[in-house]
C-alpha cells in the first residue's frame, strides 16, 4: 500500500479490534460486520413486537439524512420505552460504523451493506480453528484468488463486452474497464434511460438536477450537482463514493448536457484493465515525489516477486529468467556485477 492506510475496513464490533484499527490505521473507516450486527439484534431485540422490528428496520435502512435518522430513532425509543436500553445506546454511539446512511460516502468497493462477505477461506474460520488447519486454508484461499485474477486478466485480453448503446461513454468504458466493472457500469447506463432529469437550481457555474425514475412517483429520485466548467459531479445516492462507478443519475445528467466522455477522475485506476501495470503519472497520483517513488518501488517489487516465483520452478526457467534479467539490466544501463 506504499505506506498508506486503507480507506475502509470491515471487521467485527470488538473493543480490541476497534482500538487496534484506530492505532494502526488512523483515519480508516471501520465498518461492522453485518452478520454480527444481525446476531446481536437477535440477542438483544428478540423479545420485541414485530411492529417494533418493522419500524426499526425502516429507520436503519430507509433514512436519507442524519436529521431523519435521529428523528426516527428517538421516536422509536420513546414509543417502545427503550430510552434506557444499554445496547441500543451503544449502537447509536457507533452509528457511523453500521448504519447505511453513514457508510455511503466511504469507499467500500461496492461490498453490500446488508449481506455477508464471501469468505476468503471458502469456509468459516474462528478463534477455535487450529493454526495447523488455518495456514493451509489461507494458502488455498490465496491460490484461488490468484487464479481468479489470472482468469479475469485473460478474459479482459481476449474478450470484448457487447455494446448495447451507441453512447461514446459506453465505448470509452469498455476500452478501459475490466469486464466485471464494465458490466456494472453498463447496467447503470441502460437504467439511466428510464430516468428523467429536471433542472432545479443554477447559479454561475453550479447546476443542480432532480433525477427520478419515470412513472415511479417520489420513490426513486436523487439530486445531481455538476459544475458546468470542469464537470465535477456529485449525486445524493453516493454510488461513486461507495462503489467507485458512476450511477445512473449522473449518467442521465451527462446525456442531458451532451457530455460524450466520462472525466478521467471518475474512472478509478483500480478498476482499469491495466491497473497492475506501471505507475500513474505524477499529475494523476496527486501525491508527493516521495509517494510516487514509493509507489514505483512497490510496483517493481511486486512484479519482480512474480518473476522470481516463476523462474524458480525449474532449472530451465531459472536459466531463461536469468538471461532476461541480464539483458534487461544492460538496457537500463546497470553495470554488470
Amino acid at each position: 500500500m506504499s505506506g498508506r492506510c486503507p480507506l475502509s475496513i470491515i471487521a467485527d464490533q470488538d473493543d480490541v479490534i476497534q482500538q487496534a484499527i484506530i492505532q494502526v490505521f488512523p483515519g480508516t473507516h471501520h465498518r461492522f460486520s453485518w452478520w454480527q450486527i444481525k446476531a446481536k439484534e437477535c440477542e438483544h431485540l428478540s423479545s420485541m413486537h414485530s411492529s417494533f422490528k418493522f419500524e426499526y428496520e425502516k429507520c436503519i435502512n430507509q433514512s436519507q439524512t442524519t436529521d431523519e435518522f435521529d428523528a426516527a430513532w428517538n421516536s422509536l425509543l420513546c414509543r417502545y420505552g427503550l430510552k434506557d436500553n444499554t445496547w441500543l445506546k451503544a449502537m447509536y454511539e457507533k452509528r457511523q460504523s453500521w448504519v447505511p446512511l453513514y457508510l455511503r460516502a466511504t469507499f467500500f468497493a461496492g461490498i453490500p451493506l446488508n449481506g455477508n462477505i464471501e469468505s476468503f477461506f471458502g469456509t468459516r474460520v474462528n478463534a477455535q480453528t487450529p493454526l495447523m488447519e488455518f495456514v493451509p486454508r489461507y494458502e488455498k484461499g490465496l491460490e484461488r484468488r490468484r487464479e481468479e485474477e489470472l482468469k479475469e486478466n485473460f478474459n479482459c485480453s481476449i474478450l470484448n463486452a457487447y455494446l448495447q448503446t451507441k453512447e461514446p461513454v459506453e465505448e470509452q468504458c469498455r476500452r478501459l474497464y475490466t469486464l466485471n466493472i464494465f458490466r456494472i457500469f453498463q447496467k447503470e447506463l441502460l437504467q439511466s434511460y428510464s430516468y428523467l432529469g429536471f433542472k432545479i437550481y443554477e447559479e454561475v457555474d453550479i447546476i443542480r438536477y432532480l433525477v427520478r425514475k419515470c412513472g415511479n412517483g417520489d420513490d426513486d429520485k436523487s439530486t445531481v450537482t455538476i459544475s458546468a466548467s470542469n464537470h465535477n459531479v456529485g449525486c445524493s445516492c453516493q454510488m461513486f463514493e461507495f462503489e467507485g462507478v458512476l450511477c445512473r443519475h449522473v449518467l442521465r445528467v451527462f446525456q442531458i448536457l451532451d457530455i460524450k466522455e466520462i472525466p478521467p477522475r471518475y474512472i478509478l485506476r483500480r478498476w482499469r484493465k491495466n491497473a497492475e501495470y506501471g505507475v500513474p503519472s505524477y499529475s494523476e497520483s496527486g501525491g508527493s515525489p516521495q509517494e510516487l517513488n514509493a509507489s514505483m518501488v512497490w510496483s517493481l517489487r511486486e512484479e519482480a516477486w512474480k518473476y522470481i516465483e516463476a523462474g524458480a520452478t525449474s532449472l530451465e526457467k531459472h536459466k531463461l529468467a536469468y538471461e532476461i534479467m541480464h539483458e534487461g539490466r544492460l538496457k537500463l544501463g546497470c553495470p554488470p556485477r
